[in-house]
């Protein structure tokens, strides 16, 4: 299944980051994250940006143990949802976006991302 196979390369490029695989904190840094989604008043890369930093953290959180796989799907549904897109894009967002991250030096560019996220909704339709 393509959401599986997503999930696990989302686990692979967190394993790369600084902070690595073990991330007790996971589903804490999740809440702020979604505060974020929803604050934004409208559809829009920053939107798509802050969808995939959820995924991140959500899919870290069971990779931990933290939750349960049925949470881990209920609430990427829920991302989905929000976003009115399905999961296996909000998941290629987070790919996307910390595909960058997982380079030599792990570097945080933001203008980086969001254009590379613009370059991959165009790609798939999106304006």
């Amino acid at each position: 299944m393509l959401v599986n196979s997503l999930i696990q390369t989302l686990i692979h490029l967190g394993a790369t980051l600084p902070t690595g695989r073990k991330d007790p904190q996971a589903y804490e840094k999740y809440g702020p994250e979604l505060r974020e989604l929803t604050a934004e008043k409208h559809r829009s890369t920053a939107q798509f940006l802050e969808a995939g930093d959820c995924a991140y953290y959500l899919v870290k959180a069971w990779d931990n143990g933290i939750i349960r796989r049925e949470h881990l799907e209920d609430q990427l549904i829920f991302l989905g949802i929000l976003m009115r897109e399905p999961v296996e894009i909000i998941l290629m967002i987070a790919i996307v976006k910390y595909g960058l991250r997982s380079r030599d030096g792990n570097p945080k560019n933001h203008e980086e991302e969001i254009k590379a996220v613009e370059e991959f909704l165009a790609n798939k339709g999106e304006k």
